[in-house]
């Protein structure tokens, strides 16, 4: 009786063998890696497909890092698939930021800071100008040359002259 059970154990144990490795035969399973000169694309049991159903005949494509390869592929297998979007963004002008490039940046932002800041402080820091009051001319400070009658250095004034300039004309009335 027992030799039967082992018998059937074993029998049972078989059947689930082979069960699990039909099934893994038929399993599809996509498989990715990052290359260095892009993705590679793995199928699994299976034949790899373009986005358009063309087989592309192999189970691996390495796929460039463009952005013409961003596509759907799919993997296919005894009717089954399975299908993977892959998307590349690729930047034609950027700029790679190390650590020396940003700290660079962040040094000359610093020292430009603190060279308008100099600025700044030695042109706000000069001595003012004196302010003259209006009392306080050059003029009044000179000792000025006395009008004497000998003098010819001076033209004396003529008061009988009545040319058109030399009276004010009369205030007008308020009109009110």
């Amino acid at each position: 009786m027992e030799g039967k059970r082992i018998v059937h154990l074993v029998y049972v144990m078989v059947m689930l063998i082979s069960a699990a490795s039909a099934d893994e035969k038929d399993k599809v399973d996509i498989e990715t890696k990052e290359d260095g000169e892009g993705v590679k694309i793995s199928c699994v049991n299976s034949k790899l497909l373009d986005k358009d159903g063309k087989i592309l005949n192999q189970t691996e494509i390495v796929l460039a890092y463009q952005d013409d390869n961003s596509r759907e592929y799919t993997c296919e297998a005894g009717g089954k698939s399975m299908s993977i979007f892959v998307k590349f963004r690729t930047c034609d002008n950027c700029v790679d930021l190390d650590v020396g490039t940003v700290a660079g940046i962040v040094v000359g932002e610093v020292i430009a800071t603190a060279l308008i800041g100099v600025a700044v402080y030695l042109l706000a820091s000069q001595p003012q100008g004196k302010v003259y009051r209006q009392a306080n001319k050059a003029s009044d400070r000179q000792n000025l040359i006395q009008n004497q009658q000998n003098d010819s250095t001076y033209q004396p004034l003529s008061h009988g002259n009545a040319s058109e300039y030399s009276q004010l004309e009369p205030r007008r009335g308020r009109k009110h």
